[in-house]
């Protein structure tokens, strides 16, 4: 594995302080054929010129739009098969690396054809004693996905997933091939369990306990209930089902949405988050209508 090609793929966005971070944090990282490839999704602001200043030797892909987290990705991807990669880390921007030697471990369990992604155990940052992922788990019959930041067994063994999140996620470049790139019609949130979603009965996803890294929860979103999250969230959750909706129960679908959305929506009105309720309302009618790609917000 030691001569596999890595290409470790950053979205920017207005945010040149969380990219730094990252991509400085990447390029501490002793493994040697990596590249680090920085896609710029239309940024408005200097970010995208105060890192091509600080960092010469990465790759930089600058887009003439906000082409949502798929969108961006995609393209990411796009330069990394046209080189010939092995593998894929797609990564948010506000994550940190602190192991140097966390691709020489992540590519070990890539063992003949069953493994198609791995992820590291995801702590949150600075609070690093907190985990933000452990275990990603999918009910198939409503599209209902539960995020485990931890588990209450002891673990050491790699843990099977359903799916596995963006945030960080290593995969083998044959899985494009076969697959396709990121679905793009969700322009941002829950991308991840729907690539998942079609990879998990032909491929491994896996988390690999022994590794870990550091995420900044909320940062590129602007915080847990603010209105892009809101509107994305609720409205991807149908687009899920639209798609899925041959292998899904109408009922159970609804009856998880309902449960999982009143929640959302009693932790709105209690910090009085009305515009955040509000966009929830908006997407959740868009996703209702189907409504795909970049929506009413940012």
């Amino acid at each position: 594995m030691n001569d596999a090609r890595v290409v470790s793929i950053v979205l920017n966005w207005n945010n040149y302080s969380d990219s730094r971070d990252c991509i400085e944090s990447l390029k501490g990282i002793s493994y040697g054929n990596h590249d680090i490839v920085v896609v710029d999704n239309g940024s408005e602001d200097d970010s995208l010129e105060n890192l091509q200043d600080d960092f010469p030797d990465a790759e930089f892909v600058p887009l003439d739009r906000n082409r949502g987290f798929s969108g961006g990705m995609n393209a990411g991807i796009s330069w990394a098969l046209e080189r010939d990669a092995d593998y894929v880390w797609i990564l948010n921007n506000d994550v940190i690396v602190k192991d140097d030697r966390i691709l020489d471990k992540l590519l070990h369990y890539f063992d003949g054809h069953s493994v198609g992604g791995v992820t590291p155990q995801i702590l949150e940052y600075p609070d690093t004693d907190s985990a933000w992922f452990t275990m990603g788990e999918v009910d198939r019959q409503s599209g209902h996905s539960i995020h485990h930041q931890s588990l209450p067994e002891e673990f050491g063994e790699p843990i099977e997933n359903d799916y596995i999140p963006f945030c960080c996620s290593l995969f083998s470049t044959r899985v494009f091939g076969e697959y396709g790139y990121l679905p793009g019609k969700y322009f941002i949130y829950r991308e991840d369990v729907a690539f998942s979603y079609q990879l998990d009965e032909d491929y491994r996803l896996l988390t690999i306990p022994e590794c870990t890294v550091y995420h900044k929860s909320s940062s590129s979103g602007g915080g847990d209930l603010n209105q892009t999250l809101s509107y994305y969230t609720a409205r991807n959750r149908w687009l899920l089902f639209h798609e899925y909706s041959g292998d899904m129960s109408f009922s159970r679908f609804l009856w998880q949405y309902l449960k999982w959305g009143l929640s959302r929506c009693g932790m709105m009105v209690k910090r009085a988050k009305l515009e955040s309720l509000s966009a929830f309302a908006h997407g959740t009618v868009d996703g209702i209508l189907n409504k795909t790609g970049k929506g009413r917000y940012p």
